[in-house]
């Protein structure tokens, strides 16, 4: 082999090396920039989901407040229905009292006479 063509021969290894190197290189530039462009709308999706979660905690803790608020209602509505029954009962006692005792004094009367 002489000089001339020896060259040449490192002159093509070294091409092929450097072409290699370059479609090594495109494809990892390719990756990056999809992995770039991934990244970019998985980071929009975070922000969304951190915005929603936002949202439902406070829908949550609105809702906490209604239940407290509506415990509280259901607490003071109770005893006052417990309230009026024992006044109802209060005074379907008295009514009974008064009318048998009314009755008992007819029927006295009535009897001694």
């Amino acid at each position: 082999m002489s000089r001339r063509q020896s060259r040449v021969s490192v002159d093509t290894r070294q091409n092929d090396t450097l072409s290699e190197f370059e479609t090594f290189k495109k494809k990892f530039l390719l990756a990056n920039k999809h992995i770039t462009k991934l990244n970019s709308t998985l980071s929009v999706r975070i922000e969304e989901l951190n915005a929603q979660i936002s949202t439902l905690y406070v829908e949550n803790l609105r809702l906490r407040a209604s239940e407290i608020a509506l415990t509280s209602q259901l607490k003071k509505e109770r005893e006052k229905s417990r309230k009026i029954i024992a006044d109802a009962e209060a005074a379907v006692s008295t009514f009974l009292d008064r009318v048998l005792y009314g009755t008992s004094l007819m029927l006295r009367r009535h009897t001694t006479s």
